[in-house]
């Protein structure tokens, strides 16, 4: 009977019906050969009992951690979850020991093991987690296909996530099939974690996954180890493109750079002969390069390093020279940095090659065409712009009023600035109040500057209309500056 529950057990020694037969065997093992001579010290069997059942839980116990609970990423790393059913043992082991241990080598040679910790979740628990995984990506789905919320995150999704600090899991399984050849056949699903993006874009990021990992691999047995290494070199090269794209979206800029350099030239090297999904990719990869060096210069600009943002701008739009993004800032740049005021506006029509229902561009330019004293131009730009409106125009709009305020606090005499922001606040903010203080403001300033007559013929206007929709007395020589109405 010892002998038939040890063989139960060795078979299925991953199961609870495993550690039954286990805790068997340890019981006859305890009761026939150390019963014998531990009764000489203890003599009451009760006692010697409790030990044994003492020794059975401490067993237990280890067997419970060592094979029913979830690996816990103790590092800071992201982590990459692999969650991979096998129908055997030598299955099992070609993704244990060469398919999980050439991801961990590829991803050290290349500089990634302080980022990244990879997770494998053994045979039995890839068959316990899976379906949580596949719950959660049904949830998101949902989300997606109704537009509805599909309710909170289930509790046992929560707590694999907060253990593994996954953001990236890749499930399926790998079995032996004898079609013509016996083959290994690799069925692969995965899901990414970022932050909330619309619907758009997440059915964006969809398509990128499929087109870098496809949904089955297969080669042949007596191409075992080429196999292996181009499946695990796939699942890498994948890793990095599509936790780079998280990476962006989430806004780790750093991390999208660091997983993003140099991805196309591995990618090349990987597919000599891509199709058109991995063509796809490759034009992809540099492009998303572009994107996250120009975000992170964004973030380098607003903290004051403006030279740092230079450098990544450059670079971004070496990548991409139809970057919008990209263009707008180095128009700024050229601006802020270099003042070079006619390379700015060149950039502003550049920018305007590469915009969508985007006119960020415009007010660049209008504001160029104002600092250098081309009052007619830039006024025509913002009556343009009066009649316009693009998604997220209100950070743009904010980001002129601070940018204009931040440029009189240094250069006091531009005084077209109060014009700007007088506009600004009357036609974008519809804040009466603030507008009517700065056109008031720059016409007392500019009363005696010939140079303004064409803007403070405008601003008086503005005035007019302005007393009119607040139901103001309409004074011509109301002019006590700054602070006249507050509501």
């Amino acid at each position: 009977m010892q002998e038939e529950l040890l063989t139960f057990y060795l078979k299925n020694k991953n199961s609870w019906g495993g550690l039954i037969a286990a805790c068997g065997v340890l019981f006859l093992v305890l009761i026939s050969g150390v019963d014998h001579f531990l009764s000489k010290g203890i003599e009451l069997f009760v006692y010697r009992l409790i030990i044994y059942l003492l020794i059975i839980l401490i067993f237990t116990l280890v067997w419970y951690k060592k094979t029913q609970t979830i690996p816990l990423n103790k590092t800071n790393k992201l982590g990459i979850v692999i969650c991979i059913d096998a129908e055997n043992d030598r299955e099992r082991l070609l993704i244990k020991n060469d398919l999980i241990n050439k991801i961990k080598e590829l991803l050290n040679v290349h500089s990634f093991g302080n980022e990244f910790e990879v997770i494998h979740l053994s045979d039995h628990l890839a068959k316990r987690f899976v379906p949580i995984i596949e719950s959660e990506q049904q949830r998101v789905l949902k989300v997606l296909s109704t537009s509805k919320d599909a309710g909170l995150e289930d509790k046992k999704w929560l707590k694999f996530k907060f253990t593994t600090k996954g953001i990236f899991y890749i499930y399926g399984n790998f079995k032996t099939r004898n079609e013509i050849d016996e083959k290994y056949i690799l069925t692969i699903h995965s899901i990414v974690l970022h932050k909330k993006i619309d619907k758009e874009k997440s059915t964006k990021l969809s398509r990128e996954m499929s087109s870098i990992l496809p949904r089955e691999i297969s080669f042949n047995l007596n191409q075992e180890v080429s196999g292996i290494t181009i499946t695990a070199r796939s699942l890498y090269l994948a890793s990095r493109y599509i936790v780079g794209i998280a990476s962006l979206i989430s806004g780790n800029f750093n991390l999208a750079i660091d997983l993003f350099r140099n991805l196309s030239k591995e990618i090349n090297a990987t597919y000599p002969a891509p199709g058109p999904n991995i063509k796809n990719v490759l034009n992809n990869s540099d492009n998303y390069l572009s994107e996250s060096l120009s975000r992170l210069a964004e973030q380098k600009y607003l903290q004051g390093l403006n030279q740092e943002a230079l450098d990544l701008i450059s670079e971004a739009i070496l990548l991409n020279p139809k970057n919008y993004g990209s263009i707008i800032l180095k128009s700024v740049l050229s601006f802020v940095i270099e003042k070079n005021i006619k390379k700015s506006l060149q950039e502003t029509f550049d920018a305007e090659k590469s915009a969508k229902n985007e006119y960020g561009w415009l007010y660049n330019r209008a504001f160029l065409y104002m600092y250098s004293y081309k009052f007619e131009k830039g006024y025509k730009c913002y009556k343009k712009l009066k009649e316009l409106t693009f998604h997220n125009e209100e950070l743009t709009v904010d980001e002129c009023i601070n940018f204009n305020q931040t440029l009189l606090n240094a250069e006091p005499d531009k005084l077209q600035s109060l014009f700007i922001l007088g506009f600004l606040y009357q036609s974008k903010k519809i804040n009466y109040p603030m507008a009517y203080e700065y056109f008031d403001n720059f016409i007392n300033l500019t009363k005696n500057n010939d140079k303004y007559d064409y803007l403070r013929t405008r601003a008086e206007s503005y005035l007019v209309e302005l007393r009119r929709v607040m139901d103001l007395p309409n004074n011509e020589n109301q002019t006590n500056g700054a602070g006249v109405i507050y509501f």
